[in-house]
């Protein structure tokens, strides 16, 4: 399978996904992928599947979108936002890493724990903003 074919049967997945499609997990992660985020590294669909599990568990219904991609090699770029509740959005990107069958190796999310989740926390957000106050040129 092409990188370009397997990115968008990928994302296509995710701006979907239901908590009925986490039993599908294993056709799109090879058996030993590893999915890595701000609070997770797992190895493994049925750790990777716990992960989306939780997060069923915590939103009400999270959802997905993909806005683009870039290619290079067996390696796709996904940028994309993360929409949970009423007020929480998380913008990110991914480096999802492809096998030659177009299975998911390895998933690595990239965003900002501490801007989009972390300083809703009433006392931590205080703490953040004089840190990052502090920080600031």
């Amino acid at each position: 399978m092409s990188i370009q074919a397997a990115t968008e049967r990928y994302a296509a997945f995710f701006s979907h996904l239901s908590p009925n499609d986490l039993q599908r997990f294993d056709k799109y992660f090879a058996v030993n992928a590893r999915f890595c985020d701000p609070f997770n590294d797992v190895h493994g669909v049925d750790a990777i599947r716990n992960v989306f599990v939780h997060m069923y568990k915590q939103c009400t219904k999270p959802r997905f979108v993909v806005h683009d991609y870039a290619l290079s090699g067996q390696v796709a770029y996904l940028h994309w936002r993360f929409d949970c509740d009423q007020n929480v959005t998380i913008d990110g990107l991914s480096k999802v890493i492809f096998d030659e069958q177009g299975m998911v190796q390895e998933h690595i999310d990239y965003w900002d724990a501490a801007a989009q989740v972390y300083s809703r926390i009433p006392l931590l957000g205080s703490i953040l903003s004089l840190v990052r106050g502090r920080l600031a040129a």
